[in-house]
């Protein structure tokens, strides 16, 4: 099973904004830790992964609580935004996320050695 190697990472951290732009079995594999590691209410960005795929992706995660916010990018390949939790039934243009909190206030990097194996 795919896992987050960097000691780092390896912690119990959570956060309210996770990214994975993978393949679609990783994805799937890693989505007992990626929701494990994502606070309530919190968003998921999954890229990577062909349209055909998106399905098996999505149902691996809506499995874990995870709902679907909105799809974005392309026909060939779709980038899912996902929600720990309830997803409000506001109207499209009022769903989507305020992200301006997760906005850096200075350049952030990923530190050397991060990978998946």
């Amino acid at each position: 099973m795919p896992r987050v190697a960097h000691a780092r990472f390896r912690r119990a951290l959570r956060f309210d904004l996770l990214v994975a732009n993978i393949l679609a079995g990783p994805l799937v594999a890693l989505a007992p830790t990626l929701t494990a590691r994502l606070n309530p209410g919190g968003y998921l960005l999954l890229a990577g992964l062909l349209a055909p795929q998106a399905q098996a992706v999505l149902g691996a995660y809506r499995a874990r609580g995870l709902n679907l916010v909105h799809e974005l990018g392309d026909r060939e390949w779709p980038t899912l935004l996902l929600r720990k939790g309830r997803v409000s039934r506001l109207p499209p243009a009022r769903m989507e996320p305020d992200l301006e909190r997760f906005r850096l206030k200075q350049p952030c990097f990923a530190p050397n050695g991060l990978a998946l194996d």
